[in-house]
């Protein structure tokens, strides 16, 4: 399938944290399970897919060093073929809608990419707790998939899906592939490309992306809006 093209971009500022103050393991729990308990891949694991988790991932905490700015990505919204999904993430970075499980309104400034893997992607969106467990929509609790979406292919760097424990469970986590991953093909919704910033994408992988997704460097979103 080819990139729907329209007019609406969002714009979404990356901050990077040096020496990691947070660490987060991917869970098993996905729409299928990917990794060990160990959060080491094998030869016989299943291909790859992004799942949102169910259980707590291990983390670390101290005093944040000050994050300094690395740059800016501009997402390529496909309200033709995603409408729900799009409207849902302008939502999230404009703040402008009320997440209706808890009546806040909320942006997905400051918010952490829990998973950042090499040769792969680079997974955020969850503004209730932070690491991958947690996710709303607008649409009250999560949301289903719109099947249009389902045929786009994840052919290269900068596509955006979301984020799913399975059929039909969309919530506010997203991720952003790193190259092609055509394992993600017909399993999420693709409803963004990234237009400019792949700079700051090859960045975060070459700094801060693991084998296991665990991240290495801390980035985190802020400053985001529509342009």
């Amino acid at each position: 399938a080819g990139i729907v093209t329209n007019t609406n971009h969002s714009n979404v500022g990356i901050a990077w944290q040096k020496r990691p103050w947070m660490r987060s393991l991917p869970s098993t729990d996905g729409i299928e399970a990917i990794l060990k308990t160990t959060g080491r891949r094998t030869k016989t694991d299943p291909p790859r897919s992004v799942g949102t988790s169910r259980t707590k991932p291990t983390k670390r905490r101290g005093d944040p060093p000050p994050p300094f700015a690395v740059g800016r990505i501009v997402i390529e919204a496909f309200d033709d073929v995603a409408s729900k999904a799009s409207e849902n993430f302008r939502s999230l970075v404009t703040g402008k809608e009320k997440w209706r499980e808890n009546g806040q309104t909320t942006a997905v400034s400051w918010l952490p990419f829990f998973r950042v893997e090499k040769r792969f992607v680079c997974q955020t969106g969850d503004f209730v707790n932070d690491d991958g467990t947690g996710g709303e929509s607008i649409y009250g609790g999560k949301f289903n998939d719109e099947q249009a979406a389902l045929k786009l292919k994840h052919a290269s760097a900068g596509v955006v899906g979301m984020a799913n424990s399975g059929k039909n469970s969309n919530t506010s986590q997203f991720y952003i592939t790193f190259g092609a991953c055509p394992q993600l093909d017909g399993k999420h919704v693709v409803f963004g490309q990234v237009v400019d910033g792949l700079d700051v994408l090859e960045l975060m992988e070459a700094t801060g992306a693991s084998e296991d997704g665990a991240p290495r460097e801390i980035f985190r979103v802020e400053n985001c809006g529509v342009l």
